[in-house]
Protein backbone atom coordinates (compact mmCIF):
# COMPACT_ATOMS: atom_id res chain seq x y z
CA UNK A 1 0.00 0.00 0.00
CA UNK A 2 1.58 3.34 -0.98
CA UNK A 3 1.05 5.75 1.61
CA UNK A 4 2.57 9.61 1.16
CA UNK A 5 3.56 11.99 4.05
CA UNK A 6 1.83 15.37 4.66
CA UNK A 7 3.55 18.83 5.83
CA UNK A 8 1.26 18.55 8.70
CA UNK A 9 -0.50 16.08 11.15
CA UNK A 10 -4.49 16.76 11.59
CA UNK A 11 -7.49 14.42 10.48
CA UNK A 12 -5.73 12.19 8.36
CA UNK A 13 -3.38 10.96 11.42
CA UNK A 14 -1.02 12.29 13.96
CA UNK A 15 1.47 11.62 11.97
CA UNK A 16 0.56 13.34 9.33
CA UNK A 17 0.35 9.95 6.51
CA UNK A 18 -2.34 9.87 4.17
CA UNK A 19 -3.96 6.49 3.46
CA UNK A 20 -4.81 7.45 -0.27
CA UNK A 21 -4.79 4.36 -1.67
CA UNK A 22 -7.44 3.11 0.39
CA UNK A 23 -9.61 5.39 -1.35
CA UNK A 24 -8.81 3.66 -4.61
CA UNK A 25 -9.08 0.38 -3.05
CA UNK A 26 -12.23 0.89 -2.45
CA UNK A 27 -13.26 2.60 -5.86
CA UNK A 28 -11.89 -0.52 -7.62
CA UNK A 29 -13.95 -2.66 -5.42
CA UNK A 30 -17.27 -1.02 -6.01
CA UNK A 31 -16.13 -1.35 -9.86
CA UNK A 32 -15.90 -5.03 -9.56
CA UNK A 33 -18.75 -5.43 -7.77
CA UNK A 34 -20.28 -3.78 -10.74
CA UNK A 35 -19.01 -5.94 -12.78
CA UNK A 36 -19.88 -9.62 -11.12
CA UNK A 37 -22.96 -7.70 -10.81
CA UNK A 38 -23.76 -7.47 -14.38
CA UNK A 39 -21.95 -11.02 -15.25
CA UNK A 40 -23.91 -12.77 -12.48
CA UNK A 41 -27.34 -10.90 -13.36
CA UNK A 42 -29.04 -13.16 -15.83
CA UNK A 43 -28.67 -16.13 -13.25
CA UNK A 44 -30.32 -14.26 -10.71
CA UNK A 45 -32.96 -13.22 -12.52
CA UNK A 46 -33.47 -16.40 -13.72
CA UNK A 47 -34.24 -17.92 -10.24
CA UNK A 48 -36.74 -15.01 -9.24
CA UNK A 49 -38.42 -15.66 -12.98
CA UNK A 50 -41.55 -18.27 -12.19
CA UNK A 51 -40.80 -21.81 -14.74
CA UNK A 52 -43.44 -21.06 -17.11
CA UNK A 53 -41.71 -18.11 -17.78
CA UNK A 54 -38.95 -19.84 -18.18
CA UNK A 55 -40.08 -22.80 -20.51
CA UNK A 56 -41.27 -20.06 -23.12
CA UNK A 57 -38.32 -18.25 -22.98
CA UNK A 58 -36.56 -21.46 -24.04
CA UNK A 59 -37.73 -22.08 -26.98
CA UNK A 60 -36.18 -22.49 -29.96
CA UNK A 61 -32.80 -22.73 -28.15
CA UNK A 62 -30.25 -25.23 -28.03
CA UNK A 63 -29.09 -27.27 -24.77
CA UNK A 64 -26.28 -29.01 -24.51
CA UNK A 65 -25.75 -32.69 -22.29
CA UNK A 66 -22.83 -33.54 -21.41
CA UNK A 67 -22.48 -37.23 -19.74
CA UNK A 68 -20.24 -40.08 -19.58
CA UNK A 69 -20.75 -41.50 -22.49
CA UNK A 70 -19.72 -45.46 -20.86
CA UNK A 71 -23.21 -46.83 -21.52
CA UNK A 72 -24.23 -47.19 -24.88
CA UNK A 73 -27.92 -48.00 -23.90
CA UNK A 74 -28.29 -44.63 -22.09
CA UNK A 75 -26.23 -42.77 -25.01
CA UNK A 76 -29.01 -44.61 -27.32
CA UNK A 77 -31.86 -43.48 -25.16
CA UNK A 78 -30.94 -39.60 -24.79
CA UNK A 79 -30.59 -39.73 -28.72
CA UNK A 80 -33.37 -41.57 -29.92
CA UNK A 81 -36.21 -40.72 -27.56
CA UNK A 82 -34.86 -38.20 -25.01
CA UNK A 83 -33.69 -35.10 -27.65
CA UNK A 84 -36.79 -36.26 -30.23
CA UNK A 85 -39.11 -35.66 -27.33
CA UNK A 86 -37.48 -32.26 -26.00
CA UNK A 87 -37.57 -30.76 -29.56
CA UNK A 88 -41.47 -32.14 -30.15
CA UNK A 89 -42.54 -31.33 -26.71
CA UNK A 90 -40.64 -27.79 -26.09
CA UNK A 91 -38.96 -26.68 -29.17
CA UNK A 92 -35.58 -27.47 -27.48
CA UNK A 93 -32.94 -28.93 -29.43
CA UNK A 94 -30.55 -31.39 -27.24
CA UNK A 95 -27.26 -32.04 -27.95
CA UNK A 96 -25.66 -34.95 -26.14
CA UNK A 97 -21.82 -34.78 -25.60
CA UNK A 98 -20.08 -37.33 -24.28
CA UNK A 99 -17.19 -36.37 -21.40
CA UNK A 100 -14.78 -37.80 -19.12
CA UNK A 101 -16.18 -36.59 -15.71
CA UNK A 102 -13.44 -36.00 -13.71
CA UNK A 103 -11.89 -33.96 -16.20
CA UNK A 104 -14.60 -31.86 -17.03
CA UNK A 105 -14.97 -31.02 -13.22
CA UNK A 106 -11.38 -29.93 -13.33
CA UNK A 107 -12.15 -27.84 -16.04
CA UNK A 108 -15.43 -25.93 -15.03
CA UNK A 109 -13.78 -25.62 -12.08
CA UNK A 110 -10.33 -23.93 -13.64
CA UNK A 111 -12.50 -21.65 -15.42
CA UNK A 112 -14.32 -20.70 -11.64
CA UNK A 113 -10.65 -19.77 -10.47
CA UNK A 114 -9.67 -17.84 -13.90
CA UNK A 115 -12.80 -15.82 -13.61
CA UNK A 116 -13.83 -16.75 -17.16
CA UNK A 117 -17.83 -17.05 -17.34
CA UNK A 118 -18.20 -17.94 -20.63
CA UNK A 119 -18.61 -22.13 -20.49
CA UNK A 120 -20.05 -24.78 -23.21
CA UNK A 121 -22.06 -27.11 -21.01
CA UNK A 122 -25.41 -26.21 -20.11
CA UNK A 123 -26.44 -29.38 -18.37
CA UNK A 124 -23.93 -32.03 -16.60
CA UNK A 125 -24.68 -35.66 -15.37
CA UNK A 126 -22.60 -35.58 -11.80
CA UNK A 127 -23.05 -37.67 -8.53
CA UNK A 128 -20.49 -38.14 -5.66
CA UNK A 129 -16.86 -36.81 -6.35
CA UNK A 130 -17.78 -34.66 -9.39
CA UNK A 131 -20.38 -33.01 -7.58
CA UNK A 132 -18.47 -32.18 -4.48
CA UNK A 133 -15.63 -30.88 -6.25
CA UNK A 134 -17.85 -28.67 -8.34
CA UNK A 135 -20.17 -27.44 -5.82
CA UNK A 136 -17.07 -27.03 -3.01
CA UNK A 137 -15.52 -24.84 -5.65
CA UNK A 138 -18.88 -22.78 -5.89
CA UNK A 139 -18.80 -23.97 -9.73
CA UNK A 140 -22.67 -24.67 -10.17
CA UNK A 141 -25.78 -22.33 -10.89
CA UNK A 142 -28.04 -22.26 -8.45
CA UNK A 143 -30.11 -23.60 -6.27
CA UNK A 144 -32.27 -24.35 -9.09
CA UNK A 145 -33.77 -27.39 -7.74
CA UNK A 146 -36.91 -25.59 -5.95
CA UNK A 147 -38.06 -23.94 -9.31
CA UNK A 148 -38.80 -26.69 -10.86
CA UNK A 149 -42.40 -28.26 -10.35
CA UNK A 150 -41.47 -32.04 -11.27
CA UNK A 151 -38.74 -31.78 -8.36
CA UNK A 152 -41.63 -30.85 -5.80
CA UNK A 153 -44.52 -32.94 -6.77
CA UNK A 154 -42.35 -36.11 -7.61
CA UNK A 155 -38.56 -36.30 -5.63
CA UNK A 156 -37.81 -38.06 -2.51
CA UNK A 157 -36.17 -34.73 -1.02
CA UNK A 158 -34.86 -36.53 1.78
CA UNK A 159 -32.79 -38.86 -0.76
CA UNK A 160 -32.57 -36.40 -3.03
CA UNK A 161 -31.26 -34.19 -0.56
CA UNK A 162 -27.42 -36.00 -0.09
CA UNK A 163 -24.73 -36.79 -2.58
CA UNK A 164 -22.39 -39.26 -1.43
CA UNK A 165 -22.22 -37.12 2.07
CA UNK A 166 -22.28 -33.68 0.69
CA UNK A 167 -25.74 -31.34 1.08
CA UNK A 168 -27.33 -30.56 -2.23
CA UNK A 169 -28.85 -27.56 -1.64
CA UNK A 170 -30.86 -27.23 -4.52
CA UNK A 171 -27.65 -27.87 -7.15
CA UNK A 172 -28.78 -30.99 -9.03
CA UNK A 173 -32.16 -32.94 -9.08
CA UNK A 174 -32.41 -35.92 -9.99
CA UNK A 175 -32.35 -38.26 -12.90
CA UNK A 176 -32.28 -41.79 -12.22
CA UNK A 177 -30.74 -44.57 -9.45
CA UNK A 178 -27.85 -46.83 -9.54
CA UNK A 179 -27.39 -49.86 -7.44
CA UNK A 180 -24.85 -52.40 -7.36
CA UNK A 181 -25.16 -56.25 -8.73
CA UNK A 182 -23.41 -59.11 -9.55
CA UNK A 183 -23.62 -60.66 -12.77
CA UNK A 184 -23.16 -64.25 -13.42
CA UNK A 185 -24.30 -66.72 -15.86
CA UNK A 186 -26.37 -70.00 -14.49
CA UNK A 187 -24.87 -71.96 -16.97
CA UNK A 188 -22.10 -71.38 -15.83
CA UNK A 189 -22.56 -71.63 -12.20
CA UNK A 190 -24.87 -73.02 -10.01
CA UNK A 191 -24.91 -70.68 -7.08
CA UNK A 192 -22.66 -67.66 -6.73
CA UNK A 193 -21.14 -65.98 -3.53
CA UNK A 194 -23.39 -64.62 -1.87
CA UNK A 195 -21.22 -62.36 0.74
CA UNK A 196 -17.83 -60.94 0.36
CA UNK A 197 -16.26 -63.74 2.32
CA UNK A 198 -17.78 -66.08 0.29
CA UNK A 199 -16.43 -64.39 -2.89
CA UNK A 200 -12.92 -64.45 -0.85
CA UNK A 201 -13.26 -68.35 -1.76
CA UNK A 202 -14.71 -68.92 -4.99
CA UNK A 203 -11.97 -66.76 -6.63
CA UNK A 204 -9.27 -68.89 -4.95
CA UNK A 205 -11.29 -71.67 -6.05
CA UNK A 206 -11.99 -70.66 -9.81
CA UNK A 207 -8.58 -69.35 -10.48
CA UNK A 208 -8.49 -66.57 -13.49
CA UNK A 209 -12.52 -65.86 -13.88
CA UNK A 210 -12.34 -63.48 -11.62
CA UNK A 211 -11.76 -59.03 -11.77
CA UNK A 212 -12.52 -55.17 -10.97
CA UNK A 213 -11.97 -52.42 -12.76
CA UNK A 214 -9.37 -50.42 -11.87
CA UNK A 215 -10.16 -47.58 -9.62
CA UNK A 216 -11.58 -44.18 -10.42
CA UNK A 217 -13.89 -46.59 -12.94
CA UNK A 218 -17.11 -46.32 -11.02
CA UNK A 219 -17.65 -50.08 -10.78
CA UNK A 220 -14.22 -50.91 -9.62
CA UNK A 221 -14.22 -47.98 -7.02
CA UNK A 222 -17.84 -49.89 -5.71
CA UNK A 223 -16.30 -52.92 -5.26
CA UNK A 224 -13.52 -52.04 -3.32
CA UNK A 225 -15.83 -49.73 -1.03
CA UNK A 226 -18.09 -52.74 -0.47
CA UNK A 227 -15.47 -55.22 0.06
CA UNK A 228 -14.09 -52.49 2.92
CA UNK A 229 -18.11 -52.64 4.83
CA UNK A 230 -17.72 -56.60 4.42
CA UNK A 231 -14.03 -56.94 6.62
CA UNK A 232 -14.76 -53.97 8.83
CA UNK A 233 -17.47 -54.22 10.23
CA UNK A 234 -20.42 -52.92 8.29
CA UNK A 235 -21.33 -49.33 6.69
CA UNK A 236 -23.04 -47.64 9.06
CA UNK A 237 -20.01 -46.41 10.93
CA UNK A 238 -18.41 -44.49 7.88
CA UNK A 239 -21.86 -42.60 7.79
CA UNK A 240 -20.90 -39.50 9.95
CA UNK A 241 -18.89 -37.07 8.61
CA UNK A 242 -15.00 -38.02 6.77
CA UNK A 243 -12.80 -39.75 9.32
CA UNK A 244 -9.80 -40.65 8.54
CA UNK A 245 -8.11 -42.08 11.74
CA UNK A 246 -11.22 -44.72 11.35
CA UNK A 247 -10.15 -45.25 7.73
CA UNK A 248 -6.55 -45.66 8.39
CA UNK A 249 -7.53 -47.95 11.27
CA UNK A 250 -9.87 -50.09 8.80
CA UNK A 251 -8.15 -50.12 5.48
CA UNK A 252 -5.39 -52.16 5.99
CA UNK A 253 -8.30 -55.07 6.16
CA UNK A 254 -9.26 -54.11 3.07
CA UNK A 255 -5.63 -54.04 1.44
CA UNK A 256 -5.14 -57.54 3.28
CA UNK A 257 -8.40 -58.69 1.25
CA UNK A 258 -7.64 -57.72 -1.90
CA UNK A 259 -3.85 -58.75 -1.75
CA UNK A 260 -5.57 -62.33 -0.83
CA UNK A 261 -7.11 -62.97 -4.08
CA UNK A 262 -5.08 -61.03 -6.05
CA UNK A 263 -2.94 -64.02 -7.36
CA UNK A 264 -6.14 -65.98 -8.10
CA UNK A 265 -7.73 -63.33 -10.57
CA UNK A 266 -7.86 -63.08 -14.01
CA UNK A 267 -4.48 -62.33 -15.39
CA UNK A 268 -2.94 -63.40 -11.81
CA UNK A 269 -3.90 -59.43 -10.53
CA UNK A 270 -1.17 -57.62 -13.20
CA UNK A 271 -3.91 -56.60 -15.48
CA UNK A 272 -7.23 -54.56 -14.80
CA UNK A 273 -10.02 -53.90 -17.01
CA UNK A 274 -9.88 -49.60 -17.48
CA UNK A 275 -13.80 -49.54 -18.58
CA UNK A 276 -17.33 -51.40 -18.06
CA UNK A 277 -17.25 -52.55 -21.57
CA UNK A 278 -14.10 -54.30 -21.05
CA UNK A 279 -15.75 -56.52 -17.95
CA UNK A 280 -18.84 -56.79 -20.44
CA UNK A 281 -16.55 -58.34 -23.19
CA UNK A 282 -14.54 -60.57 -20.87
CA UNK A 283 -17.91 -61.70 -19.03
CA UNK A 284 -19.80 -62.44 -22.59
CA UNK A 285 -16.53 -64.14 -23.71
CA UNK A 286 -16.21 -66.31 -20.90
CA UNK A 287 -12.71 -65.18 -19.51
CA UNK A 288 -14.09 -64.25 -16.39
CA UNK A 289 -17.06 -65.64 -14.69
CA UNK A 290 -18.84 -62.94 -12.60
CA UNK A 291 -19.72 -58.80 -13.65
CA UNK A 292 -20.62 -55.98 -11.79
CA UNK A 293 -23.02 -53.71 -12.76
CA UNK A 294 -24.34 -49.96 -11.16
CA UNK A 295 -27.53 -50.81 -13.12
CA UNK A 296 -29.58 -53.84 -12.11
CA UNK A 297 -31.14 -53.91 -15.09
CA UNK A 298 -27.69 -54.15 -17.22
CA UNK A 299 -27.71 -57.61 -17.62
CA UNK A 300 -31.37 -57.87 -18.98
CA UNK A 301 -30.16 -55.11 -21.38
CA UNK A 302 -27.47 -56.99 -22.56
CA UNK A 303 -29.48 -60.24 -22.69
CA UNK A 304 -32.34 -58.44 -25.41
CA UNK A 305 -29.27 -56.97 -26.96
CA UNK A 306 -27.64 -60.21 -27.93
CA UNK A 307 -24.39 -59.50 -25.99
CA UNK A 308 -24.84 -62.09 -22.84
CA UNK A 309 -26.94 -65.81 -23.10
CA UNK A 310 -30.45 -66.22 -21.73
CA UNK A 311 -29.29 -67.42 -18.37
CA UNK A 312 -27.47 -64.54 -17.12
CA UNK A 313 -28.34 -63.40 -14.08
CA UNK A 314 -28.25 -60.48 -11.70
CA UNK A 315 -28.11 -60.21 -7.79
CA UNK A 316 -27.40 -58.29 -4.61
CA UNK A 317 -24.43 -59.68 -2.48
CA UNK A 318 -26.54 -60.50 1.37
CA UNK A 319 -24.09 -57.70 2.97
CA UNK A 320 -24.59 -54.89 0.92
CA UNK A 321 -25.47 -53.38 -2.09
CA UNK A 322 -24.30 -49.54 -2.66
CA UNK A 323 -26.97 -47.28 -4.28
CA UNK A 324 -27.32 -43.74 -4.90
CA UNK A 325 -29.15 -41.65 -7.17
CA UNK A 326 -28.00 -40.47 -9.98
CA UNK A 327 -28.20 -36.64 -11.09
CA UNK A 328 -27.66 -33.50 -13.29
CA UNK A 329 -25.94 -29.90 -12.30
CA UNK A 330 -26.01 -26.35 -14.15
CA UNK A 331 -22.11 -25.23 -14.32
CA UNK A 332 -22.18 -21.70 -13.21
CA UNK A 333 -20.93 -20.76 -16.69
CA UNK A 334 -23.47 -22.44 -18.31
CA UNK A 335 -24.49 -20.27 -21.46
CA UNK A 336 -28.38 -21.47 -21.48
CA UNK A 337 -29.25 -21.91 -17.92
CA UNK A 338 -33.48 -21.62 -18.78
CA UNK A 339 -32.89 -24.77 -21.07
CA UNK A 340 -30.70 -26.53 -18.46
CA UNK A 341 -33.62 -26.64 -16.19
CA UNK A 342 -36.36 -27.00 -18.25
CA UNK A 343 -34.12 -29.99 -19.42
CA UNK A 344 -33.29 -30.96 -15.68
CA UNK A 345 -37.21 -30.76 -14.76
CA UNK A 346 -38.38 -32.92 -17.97
CA UNK A 347 -35.88 -35.85 -16.89
CA UNK A 348 -38.33 -35.70 -13.62
CA UNK A 349 -41.33 -36.29 -15.56
CA UNK A 350 -43.62 -39.62 -14.81
CA UNK A 351 -43.40 -39.57 -18.81
CA UNK A 352 -39.40 -39.52 -19.04
CA UNK A 353 -38.90 -41.74 -16.29
CA UNK A 354 -41.05 -44.24 -17.78
CA UNK A 355 -39.71 -44.42 -21.21
CA UNK A 356 -35.93 -44.87 -19.76
CA UNK A 357 -36.90 -47.88 -17.20
CA UNK A 358 -37.71 -50.69 -19.83
CA UNK A 359 -34.59 -52.75 -20.35
CA UNK A 360 -34.78 -52.78 -24.34
CA UNK A 361 -34.07 -49.05 -24.85
CA UNK A 362 -32.22 -48.40 -21.54
CA UNK A 363 -33.34 -50.02 -18.55
CA UNK A 364 -32.61 -47.20 -16.04
CA UNK A 365 -34.26 -47.42 -12.36
CA UNK A 366 -36.73 -44.51 -11.77
CA UNK A 367 -34.98 -41.85 -9.66
CA UNK A 368 -38.26 -40.32 -8.75
CA UNK A 369 -40.45 -41.61 -5.84
CA UNK A 370 -42.96 -43.78 -7.79
CA UNK A 371 -44.90 -44.30 -4.88
CA UNK A 372 -45.93 -40.80 -5.35
CA UNK A 373 -47.71 -40.99 -8.62
CA UNK A 374 -51.64 -41.83 -9.20
CA UNK A 375 -52.56 -45.68 -9.17
CA UNK A 376 -52.91 -46.10 -12.12
CA UNK A 377 -49.08 -44.43 -13.48
CA UNK A 378 -47.65 -45.98 -10.71
CA UNK A 379 -49.26 -49.18 -11.89
CA UNK A 380 -47.78 -48.88 -15.33
CA UNK A 381 -44.23 -48.86 -13.40
CA UNK A 382 -44.95 -51.83 -11.83
CA UNK A 383 -46.33 -53.75 -14.51
CA UNK A 384 -42.67 -53.31 -16.83
CA UNK A 385 -40.98 -56.06 -17.77
CA UNK A 386 -37.55 -56.05 -16.50
CA UNK A 387 -36.53 -59.65 -17.46
CA UNK A 388 -35.18 -63.03 -16.20
CA UNK A 389 -31.78 -61.52 -15.78
CA UNK A 390 -33.20 -58.85 -13.53
CA UNK A 391 -32.16 -58.64 -9.73
CA UNK A 392 -35.01 -59.28 -7.29
CA UNK A 393 -36.51 -55.78 -6.14
CA UNK A 394 -36.88 -57.22 -2.76
CA UNK A 395 -33.34 -58.19 -2.68
CA UNK A 396 -31.91 -55.28 -3.90
CA UNK A 397 -34.19 -53.33 -1.29
CA UNK A 398 -32.48 -55.73 1.70
CA UNK A 399 -29.27 -55.08 0.82
CA UNK A 400 -29.47 -51.16 0.38
CA UNK A 401 -26.48 -49.48 1.47
CA UNK A 402 -26.18 -45.77 0.90
CA UNK A 403 -23.19 -44.45 -0.59
CA UNK A 404 -20.30 -42.56 2.19
CA UNK A 405 -18.67 -39.00 1.78
CA UNK A 406 -16.55 -38.93 -2.13
CA UNK A 407 -13.57 -37.79 0.55
CA UNK A 408 -13.37 -41.68 1.60
CA UNK A 409 -13.64 -42.40 -1.93
CA UNK A 410 -10.57 -40.59 -2.99
CA UNK A 411 -8.55 -42.00 0.25
CA UNK A 412 -8.92 -45.38 -1.34
CA UNK A 413 -8.55 -44.68 -4.59
CA UNK A 414 -4.98 -43.49 -3.80
CA UNK A 415 -4.22 -46.52 -1.64
CA UNK A 416 -5.15 -48.64 -4.15
CA UNK A 417 -3.10 -47.13 -7.00
CA UNK A 418 -0.49 -47.36 -4.19
CA UNK A 419 -0.95 -50.83 -3.64
CA UNK A 420 -2.33 -52.49 -6.98
CA UNK A 421 -1.63 -50.30 -10.04
CA UNK A 422 -0.12 -52.15 -12.14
Amino acid sequence: MKIFRTTHGGVFGGNGWIFISLTAVFLLFICLYGCFEERDSPGAALLSTGYTDIAEQAKGTIVHFYMDDSDSFANKWVDTVLCPFMKRRYDISVVRVPVVLDAFAREVVASRDRGDSHGSADLVGVYGRNFRNLKQAGALFGPYAEKLPNYLFFVNKDMAGIDFGMPVDGYETPFGMSRFVFEYDADRMNEPPRTMEQLRQWIKDNPGRFTYCAPPNPIGAAFIRQVLFAVSGGADQYYRIFDRKLLERNVPLLWDYLEDIRPFMWKKGNEYPESRAHMDGLFASGEIWLNMSYRPLHASSMVLAGEYPMSVRSYAMEDGALFHLHCVAIPFDAPNKGGAMVLANVLMSPEVQYSKLGPVLWGDLPGIDVSRLPGSICDRFSSVYLGRAAASHHDLAVAAIPEISAEYENDLEQGWKYHFEP
